[in-house]
């Protein structure tokens, strides 16, 4: 498959020039994401570059967002790496956190929330489990 990467740095450009003032997220949250084109083994998004992610954390007085992408393409070797989210929850398919893949995006990034809180007991085992898995 031949990536599109040229369509994606003007995509980037106009994500560059974006007014991301009235964009107010928190943590929990999933929203939809313009993450892009991958690299590699990197996930990302082919047209139209949009992924729904959870947001972890907030920087920068809410500038950049530590986030993780969401998939709804299951890999058994990477099972250790992803935590379940049933379509119930408000999404329109069940999807897998990608812990493996956590990233810093800007939040200009962000286009639309599609779930205002995943719940403490969800996130509380998705911290949970990216801890045990992570090795530093």
């Amino acid at each position: 498959m031949i990536k599109d990467f040229d369509k994606w740095n003007k995509n980037k450009k106009k994500l560059e020039n974006r007014d991301s003032n009235f964009i107010k997220c928190k943590r929990k949250e999933i929203w939809l994401c313009k993450i892009g084109e991958n690299i590699g083994n990197e996930i990302g998004k082919s047209k139209p570059f949009v992924r729904p992610v959870l947001i972890v954390n907030i920087f920068m007085g809410g500038d950049l967002i530590l986030i993780f992408p969401l998939t709804t393409k299951y890999n058994q070797y990477l099972e250790k790496f992803y935590f379940y989210i049933n379509k119930g929850s408000g999404l329109n398919k069940n999807s897998y956190v990608c812990l493996n893949q956590i990233k810093v995006i800007s939040k200009k990034r962000l286009i639309k929330r599609i779930i205002n809180n995943i719940g403490e007991e969800n996130y509380s085992k998705i911290i949970e489990k990216f801890k045990k898995n992570i090795e530093l």
